[in-house]
């Protein structure tokens, strides 16, 4: 979609070789934000929804990150007010659309209670944040995976050491924070929840000295 207008009529065909029919649909194409971005992650709730956008440096062009919100179903975009030199890894929103809360690679977990408008540290343990989601009472679930990290326990003992995965659960004010015991740790990549956080689906990957 390379049009400078702002909708666009599109026709859909979706055809097999082996068939002769075909079948056709008209839709339209809006254009929500007239900036090219590196968009990385986006949660969606009733009356708002939020995107991450990756800070991008290129030979002609760059942009700083950030979290972009919209109340009308994206149709319109604004940058909120959560910091731009940070590289966001995922996003989540709660129902009513208030409580956001955003993860940073190699960072903590940065929350916002009233929308987007004002943001504050979680108080999480710092930790490489892969999958975040906000659950109907308030509480919030954290993964992160598997890293390298260096260890000096003494002159001669040095080295380096696979960091091991886990999934966190808050409380709904978000000042305590616990290991889910029922999952092992794991270089957890996603995470998904019922609304009241009883059934909880996470998936896990090769990590870097290839344990899952």
């Amino acid at each position: 979609y390379t049009s400078q207008e702002p909708t666009r009529p599109l026709t859909i065909e979706i055809a097999d070789d082996a068939l002769i029919s075909t079948a056709q649909a008209t839709t339209t194409a809006t254009r929500t934000l007239d900036q090219v971005r590196a968009w990385r992650d986006v949660a969606v709730s009733a009356s708002r929804q939020v995107a991450i956008a990756s800070p991008t440096a290129t030979s002609s062009s760059s942009s700083a990150g950030g979290l972009w919100v919209s109340t009308d179903g994206g149709t319109t975009w604004t940058e909120s007010a959560a910091p731009k030199d940070r590289q966001y890894s995922a996003v989540a929103i709660s129902a009513d659309g208030l409580k956001i809360i955003a993860s940073i690679t190699g960072g903590s977990l940065l929350a916002s209670i009233d929308g987007g408008a004002t943001w504050g540290d979680t108080g999480a343990p710092i930790d490489a944040y892969t999958e975040v989601a906000v659950l109907a009472d308030g509480r919030v679930i954290a993964a992160d995976r598997t890293t390298r990290e260096q260890y000096v326990n003494s002159p001669t003992d040095r080295g380096w050491r696979n960091a091991t995965g886990v999934v966190r659960l808050s409380d709904a004010q978000m000042r305590n924070w616990a290991q889910i015991p029922a999952l092992p740790n794991a270089n957890w990549s996603e995470v998904a929840t019922s609304a009241d956080g009883r059934t909880v689906i996470a998936v896990s990957g090769a990590a870097e000295l290839g344990s899952t």
